[in-house]
């Protein structure tokens, strides 16, 4: 059987441990080569995966399997509901989610540490108002969440370890959680505790052989502003360390879209991205799909109409601070200004200061206890 290395340090390592030495029945177990040798030829390596074929598809062409996905897009953006609806296509025999093939009549456990559970189970009561009697019977054996009075935050080695104990015994075919902020205390911007929280995600994918899927956030966004991996916030090893990195964002008119940022193990070249509106069930509806300029071609038309330095002071104050890659990112990469244009342009607004090297902020959050964290961080990267 193939062997997962991990660091006695990782949170999950000791789970690690128990599940190859009992060989789960849940894995893939690759036959053993008769050799001691560290390398092996690479016909030897393919013939030991001959027989194991192609893994069908889970969403959006991503391929069931045990992997980890991020879901990233700004606040109130959809993240949840949108999940909320792949659960419904994954534990149903509907085999469409967003107008692509999925998988079907699979067991799913959505662990929602986000929300109050009165206030999602509240919401699921609204959704079931556009159900018929077949799809909750389905619902009530296929789709679970966390009971009420379970953990608040899986950021301690003991929270973490009885979560993946459950979920192992529990065994699902699909975990998500909402959201990456709940796993940790402290700051994803930190690349150490960003590669300790996305190993204990990447331990629980392996052990219980499952995808993983993990709703996590982006920096607030200019309109017009097209999706890109480099808008995730945090270190960048959250996005490294990923098999799959989907965005989600709002274009003109409220539309609200899905985006392929980083696949590992399939295309994420899409030539139209899948987009849907909140209907009145509270639910994620597919509406269609469109090539991200025509989604965002409204909403560039109307912050036009600002001033540069209205849009940089905006984008700045709605995060309390920005640096000089985010910015570039922001109005650069997305042909707003020119490079020069927002470097002349910042150092003309009254209410911005640059801080320390590269990084901005605004003066109505100078005093503002996370944004004197947040700086602390950035000094000591």
């Amino acid at each position: 059987m193939t062997e997962i290395n991990k660091s006695k340090s990782t949170p999950g390592y000791e789970a690690v441990t128990d599940y190859l030495n009992e060989q789960h029945t849940k894995s893939i177990i690759i036959p053993a080569v008769q050799t001691n040798d560290v390398f092996i030829p690479i016909t030897m390596a393919a013939d030991m995966v001959r027989d194991i074929g192609e893994k069908p598809e889970l969403f959006l062409t991503i391929p069931n399997m045990a992997c980890l996905i991020i879901v990233a897009g700004m606040g109130k953006v959809g993240k949840s509901l949108l999940l909320e609806l792949l659960c419904l296509t994954l534990v149903s025999n509907s085999g469409v989610f967003m107008g692509k093939d999925a998988a079907k009549n699979l067991r799913v456990l959505f662990a929602s540490y986000e929300e109050f559970f009165v206030n999602r189970s509240q919401r699921a009561l609204k959704q079931f108002g556009g159900m018929d009697k077949e799809m909750l019977s389905i619902l009530s054996k296929n789709y679970f969440v966390l009971n009420d009075g379970y953990y608040r935050y899986l950021s301690t080695d003991k929270q973490r370890q009885d979560f993946l104990s459950k979920v192992r015994a529990f065994a699902p075919d699909v975990l998500i959680i909402d959201s990456l902020s709940r796993i940790y205390i402290g700051s994803i911007e930190n690349s150490s505790e960003a590669l300790e929280i996305m190993r204990f995600l990447r331990s629980i994918a392996e052990i219980c052989n499952i995808p993983v899927i993990v709703i996590h956030h982006t920096r607030k966004l200019a309109p017009g502003t097209p999706l890109t991996l480099d808008l995730m916030a945090g270190s960048r090893l959250v996005s490294s360390e990923a098999d799959f990195v989907l965005g989600v964002g709002k274009g003109a008119g409220g539309t609200r879209y899905t985006k392929a940022l980083a696949c590992r193990y399939s295309n994420d070249d899409w030539d139209e991205l899948p987009t849907f509106k909140i209907n009145e069930f509270a639910m994620a509806e597919y509406t269609g799909s469109f090539k991200e300029e025509e989604i965002l071609k409204s909403a560039m038309q109307t912050s036009s109409t600002q001033t540069n330095a209205d849009k940089i002071e905006r984008y700045i104050k709605m995060n309390c601070k920005a640096t000089t890659a985010e910015l570039q990112t922001a109005f650069v990469s997305s042909n707003q200004m020119a490079r020069s244009t927002l470097f002349e342009t910042i150092k003309k607004i009254d209410k911005i200061n640059s801080i320390s090297k590269g990084l901005w902020v605004h003066t109505d959050c100078q005093n503002h206890s996370s944004l004197n964290q947040a700086i602390d961080d950035f000094e000591e990267e």
